[in-house]
């Protein structure tokens, strides 16, 4: 989840976001730690990137995917470094435009588990019968809820790291009880037929992670910087002041001087940074609501990088990030005015549209998550600076949902490759032309796989997918079950 403010509406005497989270169990190492800022001991890099530099580019991209295997690549390597002759960079990627929708805390069994019952018979989805047990030997099938509104499952550094359990994906259950079968149950199309319609309709990854074993601030970072400059925990991004920022995908496109927005309906997550969370001068410019958002995409005003963002509170009469107790349909609905806001855009031919989801909020997945390239040499701490055991950041975590929306992204199509948020921070720094920030970025590949660049299916958006359907009823509902929680 984002961290209180974020989510539950919190916030401190700066106006800025405070960051405990109060739904996850509180231990010595968990996300609910004080609001202690940690310098991490990383490399920053301040200066402006150069443009890229003429690169000859001779090898093939499965040569140089076993090199980014390896994790050859580092802080500085261009995209024409890493990738092969034979994937596009630059200008030949035929997008103009991205957008990147980061919705909240739901794993892909979760969401995408009953996708063959819906026709999408590529995706890997568990058994009927996989299960987890609670502490007693209780064994808890997975089963299709209809509870839309629950408790925020755990989902810190050490509640995950017990989920994950060395690969078993066995600790769901245990790690919320009581009332652990929450974390087994999913929804289908019945309750989300707008994502389930772009799901069967575009492309989707069916082995996209979340970037570490961890909760969601860490996890969001990695989308905009390629690491959490060693926090494991929910905090502010230390190695960044005021008036002077750590590296952000947002800070090479101002070196670059390429236009980007951040579009949402209140707290955004650049707030992380001390540097854009007093929403200085020079910031407010790149600062635009969701009604500015669907007016840019009518008036194809939209500019090359927008980072979209849900509600995290009420402040736009409910909560539309998906954290629970938010519901999946009030967020669906909001994806879905963005979606077709987009369909009918005139820069819709020239645009590619990714929604994913922070990290997997607690709620079970049986697909155990790969090694990955560590970005830094930073060990992994809390939110006061104490080290963090059980893990580093070698490894990627928890399966979430993945598609993208786009005249170029393949029908019909699941990706299988290994993808997590640093592969679509790499895709925009090999659209625009920017260095990697650090060795996960580097070494990532982008979602190539997910689109057809020479014969793109959708020039003429998709018709009749099925529409959202929010229950009122259910908002009602969980507002008088969880009062506290955000404006639902």
């Amino acid at each position: 989840m984002l961290v209180a403010a974020l989510a539950f509406g919190a916030c401190s005497a700066t106006g800025l976001p405070d960051v405990a989270d109060t739904n996850v169990p509180m231990d010595a190492t968990s996300d609910v730690d004080p609001v202690d800022i940690v310098v991490a001991d990383v490399p920053v890099d301040r200066g402006p990137p150069v443009r890229p530099p003429m690169i000859q580019r001779t090898m093939p991209d499965t040569a140089l995917e076993t090199r980014r295997r390896a994790c050859e690549f580092g802080r500085g390597a261009w995209a024409a470094e890493t990738l092969g002759m034979d994937v596009p960079v630059g200008n030949d990627i035929p997008i103009d435009h991205v957008l990147v929708l980061m919705l909240e805390n739901r794993s892909f069994d979760h969401y995408f588990s009953n996708l063959r019952e819906a026709g999408q018979m590529d995706a890997e989805v568990p058994a009927r019968d996989w299960a987890n047990a609670h502490s007693d030997g209780r064994s808890v099938a997975r089963f299709h809820t209809t509870e839309m509104c629950v408790r925020d499952p755990a989902h810190g550094w050490n509640p995950v790291h017990t989920q994950y359990n060395s690969g078993a994906m066995d600790g769901f259950v245990t790690t919320n009880e009581p009332l652990g079968e929450r974390a087994m149950g999913y929804v289908d199309a019945t309750d989300i037929p707008f994502y389930y319609a772009l799901a069967t309709t575009f492309a989707i990854g069916d082995h996209y992670f979340c970037s570490i074993l961890g909760p969601t601030v860490p996890n969001r970072l990695y989308l905009l910087s390629g690491t959490s400059f060693g926090l494991g925990a929910n905090t502010l991004v230390a190695s960044d002041t005021r008036d002077t920022p750590a590296p952000t995908v947002m800070t090479l496109m101002d070196a670059a001087q390429i236009e980007w927005r951040d579009y949402s309906p209140g707290l955004r997550m650049i707030q992380y940074y001390p540097y854009y969370g007093n929403l200085r001068r020079e910031t407010r410019p790149h600062l635009r609501n969701i009604d500015q958002l669907i007016a840019d995409l009518a008036a194809g005003s939209l500019p090359p990088l927008s980072i979209v963002e849900p509600a995290y509170t009420g402040e736009a009469g409910v909560r539309t990030d998906e954290h629970p107790p938010g519901t999946p349909q009030a967020g669906e609905a909001n994806a879905e005015r963005i979606v077709r806001a987009l369909f009918a855009s005139p820069v819709w031919r020239r645009t590619a549209l990714f929604i994913l989801y922070d990290e997997h909020g607690g709620f079970a997945d049986h697909v155990a998550p790969p090694e990955a390239c560590p970005p830094d040499g930073s060990p992994p701490v809390d939110a006061a600076g104490r080290p963090l055991s059980g893990g580093r950041f070698d490894r990627l975590g928890i399966r979430v949902p993945f598609m993208v929306i786009s005249p170029y992204a393949r029908s019909h199509f699941v990706g299988h490759r290994n993808y997590d948020h640093s592969s679509v921070l790499r895709f925009i720094e090999a659209r625009f032309g920017l260095p990697a920030m650090t060795h996960r970025d580097a070494n990532a590949t982008p979602p190539y796989e997910m689109f057809d660049f020479a014969n793109p299916p959708f020039m003429t958006p998709p018709a009749g997918l099925p529409s959202s359907r929010p229950d009122p009823a259910v908002q009602t509902r969980c507002t008088a079950l969880f009062p506290g929680s955000g404006g639902l």
